[in-house]
């Protein structure tokens, strides 16, 4: 098991960091370069994630369902309508 040591140290080292997620049915380990990292961690905070492996595997499971279903989110039409809900625009 990590310690939350060892991901510091990794990350003043420059090394590649973990994700770690230890479902029900095993684990399985990611690697990340430490920028990366950093955003994950940072996006995971901001948002109310409990870690950064809750934050990833969202935002991969979100990833993976716009590919599978050949969703896109960049229309401008969709675009609009994210900034007015965001208050950007009226």
């Amino acid at each position: 098991m990590r310690s939350s040591n060892e991901g510091e140290r990794n990350r003043q080292t420059g090394q590649n960091c973990f994700c770690n997620n230890r479902g029900m049915f095993g684990k399985h380990a990611i690697r990340l370069k430490p920028a990366i990292y950093e955003r994950a961690l940072e996006s995971a905070r901001k948002a109310g994630y409990s870690s950064v492996e809750e934050f990833t595997e969202h935002a991969i499971e979100k990833e993976l369902e716009r590919l599978e279903t050949g969703s896109k989110i960049d229309t401008k039409a969709e675009i609009e309508k994210q900034l007015r809900g965001l208050g950007y625009i009226e």
